[in-house]
């Protein structure tokens, strides 16, 4: 399922005033997807790196809705480190691919929340492993435990830099879709903002 599919079944009272931007650093992968009626004067294709990506002048008061399927590695980081800011309702995130976390894509979002914890753990706590656990295809269970633990850092460092106007939770859906099955949830609070 590609992401304009997604959002056409997630979000059905979406108007024809809607458009929707699609990021990617590979412009070959924009070219898969098919563009049809729903969409043909709404979508907005950007091909590039999301830690140079700007708002778009026709979108200059920010996202209604940021949402990144299959944020590889680090992408997902750099996602949260940065989409609060621009994005005025909600963030989804569905991570994959831990073990290709790099401090050059934002994991070092990642390894502050790891490392903010009391000393004891500090000496214990070894997030390349843990990252690389949670690619064990063969091991369903520790896979699963070492996403759990990955994921809860990410929405406690979330809690801490996106402030009070944010509330974020750690979501899963049905492990035979994708092993990859956690979602990362942003919502800003409405008497908020």
């Amino acid at each position: 399922m590609n992401i304009l599919d997604y959002y056409k079944r997630n979000f059905p009272l979406r108007s024809s005033d809607d458009v929707v931007y699609v990021n990617d650093n590979n412009a070959a992968s924009l070219d898969t997807i098919g563009l049809n009626s729903d969409f043909k004067n709404s979508i907005k294709l950007i091909s590039a790196d999301f830690n140079t990506f700007s708002i778009p002048d026709s979108a200059s008061d920010g996202f209604d809705v940021t949402l990144a399927l299959h944020a590889c590695g680090s992408l997902s980081d750099l996602v949260l480190q940065r989409a609060f800011s621009f994005t005025k309702t909600k963030i989804i995130i569905v991570p994959c691919c831990y073990s290709k976390c790099r401090a050059e894509r934002g994991s070092d979002f990642l390894a502050a929340a790891a490392n903010d914890n009391d000393n004891e753990d500090k000496n214990r706590f070894d997030l390349a492993r843990i990252c690389q656990l949670c690619e064990r295809n063969d091991d369903a269970d520790t896979s699963s435990k070492a996403m759990a633990i990955i994921n809860e850092l990410r929405v406690r460092l979330c809690r801490t830099n996106s402030g009070a106007d944010w509330e974020w939770e750690v979501r899963m859906f049905d492990r035979e879709i994708s092993p990859k099955n956690y979602v990362l949830v942003g919502k800003r609070l409405t008497n908020r903002k």
